[in-house]
């Protein structure tokens, strides 16, 4: 698509990765569709869908300055209304649909690079689907993240070797997947490699400057946008650019490298056999490939930076949320595994892209089965806490068993208890003993803002919250321990500031960020 190749050979190229696409792409769906489940922040949007109510959607969405991504599940609300599924389906066809046409975009891309190098073509594209990143895709709040990553890739190839009635569509789907901030710097990043490959004069590299100036606009369009209107409310510091120390630097830069660390590794293992194997150097223009591998190093340093700016990275080996700050990076780590499987000659370079592959798959696997793990866990705690009477509406404090890699938070501790009790008077979250031998616990109770707008009431599972008890429930014995301290004494939460409860028997503290708002009460 980049270079100009044969009618017949591109049709194959397709073909096969349509094949090799549906085949993989089959692991999620089968994952996806057999578990009526949701993880993370995605447990919001499962309840405003499970109950027809949306506008704490919109709250969210517009106070983070994720406007589209609002009219993003509206849309698939009214798509599965039409065609009589759930919306489930429709987030699934849109996974494999992205996934499919990132896999594509980034095996271009590759070709571009490399006319005529099949291994090199089907590895990268295969490398995309397997990459570990996107077990994250179990929340449903980030399908819109790689959605917009294939629609930013896929605009920007329309923008490059497109006709010009292409070309401005495409500008406008780029803009687009902008929604995605950190598609901007990628896009630059990718422009700049276009343009020092490519040769000089061509038509192609007048229209990678065209990409450029696209990308370079709407950066400074952006950062003027953030300053006079930044995220307001409950988002107010929501990715604030703060310049991390030098430590901090290096950590996250390590993560975004972590991926190319393990690529280099294996790759010198095979570069040295080579070299034992023939007594000579690999016939490369090592010159050329020092300036590619340099501005594929670029473009992933663009596409990191708007994380590393905000203290933000994935981490590879780690399943965490944080992984989805590597969406942008995956089809940059795939041109460079591509890329770099070349130089190792052909009859080493299929060794070497099957190993990696299987590597990463594995890896991704093995962080699937931990998520399917957890969703078991809390359908267990589900049917314990159905199990038990129902407590008094209010605050309700879970000791449980899950694995704490993957943090589970308020949001999704709360709808464990609105999925048991089939209502939203209790504000839950995990709770943990402070003391060995006394009851003593710290519990976290809904924040002042939550509670003074109606609106983050819907938005966070506590439609009809009222606070009349303070419920600790151990899951950890073999018989679930209940204890309930009833509150007539606290007559609002309006004043809290990010405020937590410890009690100890039956005597309680507030304690609160500023001051003691209560001091030591008993119940």
């Amino acid at each position: 698509m980049f270079v100009a190749q044969s009618h017949e050979n591109n049709t194959s190229r397709i073909k096969y990765n349509f094949i090799f696409g549906t085949l993989l792409c089959g692991i999620y769906v089968t994952i996806f569709v057999l578990f009526d489940w949701d993880f993370w922040d995605g447990v919001i949007i499962d309840y405003a869908q499970r109950t027809d109510n949306i506008v704490g959607l919109k709250i969210w969405f517009f106070e983070s300055q994720w406007f589209l991504q609002y009219y993003f599940y509206i849309a698939i609300r009214h798509t599965a209304q039409l065609l009589s599924i759930t919306d489930g389906l429709v987030q699934d066809f849109l996974i494999v649909l992205s996934l499919f046409t990132l896999s594509l975009q980034t095996a271009r891309i590759v070709e571009f690079l490399l006319p005529n190098d099949k291994v090199a073509f089907y590895g990268a594209s295969i490398m995309v689907f397997v990459f570990p990143y996107w077990v994250t895709l179990v929340s449903s709040v980030l399908i819109f993240h790689v959605c917009c990553v294939a629609l930013c890739l896929f605009s920007a190839r329309k923008i490059l070797t497109g006709s010009h009635y292409y070309a401005f569509l495409a500008t406008i789907l780029l803009i687009v997947s902008f929604q995605l901030y950190s598609n901007i710097t990628s896009v630059i990043g990718l422009s700049l490699l276009c343009v020092f490959v490519s040769q000089p004069n061509s038509n192609f590299r007048k229209r990678a400057y065209i990409l450029l100036t696209i990308g370079l606009f709407c950066l400074v369009a952006l950062l003027i946008f953030k300053h006079y209107y930044p995220p307001s409310g409950y988002y107010k510091n929501y990715n604030k650019i703060s310049f991390p120390d030098f430590f901090e630097f290096l950590y996250h830069l390590r993560n975004f490298l972590l991926p190319l660390f393990i690529l280099l590794a294996l790759f010198l293992i095979f570069f040295s056999s080579h070299i034992l194997i023939k007594k000579k150097l690999p016939s490369i223009n090592y010159r050329q490939a020092g300036k590619i591998l340099f501005l594929i190093l670029f473009w992933l340093g663009c596409a990191a930076s708007p994380y590393i700016l905000t203290s933000n990275s994935p981490d590879l080996l780690f399943y965490f949320w944080g992984q989805r700050h590597g969406f942008t990076a995956i089809p940059i780590v795939c041109v460079f595994f591509g890329f770099a499987s070349t130089l190792l000659g052909k009859k080493l370079q299929l060794s070497y892209c099957i190993i990696l592959i299987l590597l990463s798959f594995s890896v991704q696997q093995f962080q699937f089965i931990q998520f399917l793990n957890r969703m078991v866990n809390e359908q267990i705690i589900i049917s314990r806490l159905q199990s038990i009477e129902k407590p008094l509406p209010g605050v309700v404090g879970i000791i449980m068993d899950i694995d704490n890699t993957i943090a589970i938070n308020n949001y999704a501790t709360t709808w464990l208890t609105q999925r048991a009790w089939n209502d939203t008077k209790w504000y839950s979250s995990r709770t943990r003993k402070l003391g060995s031998n006394d009851l003593e616990y710290k519990i976290k109770v809904p924040e002042d803002l939550l509670l003074q707008n109606p609106k983050y009431m819907d938005l966070y599972l506590l439609e009809h919250f009222e606070f009349r008890a303070l419920t600790i429930i151990d899951l950890t014995k073999d018989k679930i321990e209940v204890t309930s301290l009833p509150s007539p004494y606290i007559k609002s939460l309006v004043d809290l500031n990010r405020a937590q409860i410890r009690c100890k028997g039956q005597k309680c503290n507030l304690y609160i960020k500023k001051k003691y708002l209560y001091g030591d009460q008993t119940l």
